[in-house]
């Protein structure tokens, strides 16, 4: 793989999860399925 793909912005790797606060609110918009992942802000 080359450099095909856009530079990524400039943030802190997020964890695998969000905190537990924070699982509530992704719950509805992030499947379990298919685990967490970081939605638009």
């Amino acid at each position: 793989m080359t450099d095909t793909l856009p530079p990524l912005p400039d943030t802190p790797p997020l964890p695998a999860q969000p905190p537990a606060p924070l699982r509530r609110s992704f719950s509805a918009t992030a499947p379990a399925s298919s685990g967490w992942q970081p939605g638009p802000a």
